[in-house]
């Protein structure tokens, strides 16, 4: 055989050898050890396979399930552990056809079981849908941190309009191809008459305050809203005091008063009613009978005042108001810092 013979029938075997791996195998997947990797929140259905330590989009592998629908509402939420999601526990879509049975060995299987609950609702109201043959939640399955940080949108395209759902955060949310939602579930308040901002653990500005950010299962960090500056104030080295804001607020410490650019009042926390408002055309007592009512404007006797803790004043007027011990020396009080504070004359 001559040369130019062997180098065609060399060219032909490769070229077949390449069109029967293409066959094989399509490639350029990412890598992964097992068919879950190719498959993230899916276990059942339509999966891609793992072919050579990569997910072949070209292999699919039928694998039945509880899970199997054919369209949206053959699909309903269950709670998929032995904490209900009202109390923690994770939520899951399952079809309708199949809710009795999966109840009943959930049920089985939690029978002697004695779960340590998170304590807070962790329901996400998301929409079940049906996708590739499988219920799933709305955002499942996306390459998401696992964490909960809620976020609630107002509105799915698809769904009951005006019927919010909450979303585990905002990853899953985004994945979904939703843009417009704002942080916390949307069951917990949003709307308070007084803003009493603070900053979650997750890093997210709660306005309602506390029970806002406890309601969406977030611990709060600080009082006012999260900033570099207040997180600084976090790794100080020196043990924290905690002091009272002229915005009557306690904070862990002085740092945390000034990034958030409230004045110095006085150390330690803000006594119980201290900062409410009192007097007026209602005469109106503080709430606590250590506190004394202090008119801001003592030309308008029907001008309401606030009530502040004994010896501490906006100015030396308030201080002559107060049955305060003088100092030893020949002088007077004078308002020092929020402090009635007896200065001796020279």
């Amino acid at each position: 055989m001559r040369w130019t013979e062997t180098a065609s029938v060399s060219v032909f075997a490769v070229a077949a050898l390449v069109l029967w791996s293409c066959q094989e195998y399509s490639g350029g997947g990412d890598p992964c050890q097992t068919i879950a990797d190719c498959n993230a929140g899916k276990t059942c259905g339509h999966l891609i396979d793992c072919v050579n330590n990569q997910c072949d989009s070209a292999k699919m592998v039928d694998v039945p399930c509880p899970q199997a629908c054919e369209r949206d509402e053959d699909c309903v939420r269950a709670s998929s552990d032995c904490c209900p999601c009202e109390l923690g526990g994770p939520e899951v879509a399952v079809a309708t056809a199949n809710l009795t049975q999966f109840n009943e060995e959930r049920d089985q299987r939690c029978a002697n079981v004695d779960p340590q609950c998170a304590g807070y609702n962790a329901c996400t109201d998301r929409p079940p849908v049906c996708r590739e043959g499988v219920c799933a939640l709305l955002g499942e399955g996306c390459r998401c941190a696992e964490g909960w940080s809620p976020v609630c949108v107002a509105s799915v395209p698809g769904m009951p309009m005006g019927v919010p759902w909450t979303f585990p955060d905002p990853c899953q949310a985004s994945c979904a191809g939703l843009q417009s939602f704002y942080p916390g579930r949307c069951d917990c308040q949003r709307e308070c008459a007084v803003a009493d901002p603070v900053c979650a653990a997750n890093g997210v500005s709660y306005v309602c305050g506390a029970a806002e950010a406890e309601c969406s299962g977030q611990a709060v960090r600080y009082p006012g809203e999260c900033s570099p500056a207040c997180d600084a104030c976090e790794a100080l080295a020196r043990p924290w005091r905690a002091v009272c804001g002229a915005d009557f607020t306690t904070y862990p410490d002085a740092c945390f008063a000034d990034c958030q650019e409230q004045p110095f009042w006085h150390y330690g926390e803000c006594g119980s009613g201290e900062g409410e408002r009192c007097g007026g055309i209602v005469a109106r007592p503080c709430p606590d009978d250590s506190l004394y009512c202090v008119n801001l404007r003592p030309g308008c006797m029907d001008c309401p005042g606030v009530c502040l803790t004994p010896g501490s004043c906006y100015e030396n007027a308030h201080c002559d108001l107060q049955p305060l011990e003088p100092g030893q020396c020949k002088g007077s009080f004078q308002c020092l810092d929020h402090a009635c504070t007896w200065v001796c004359l020279p």
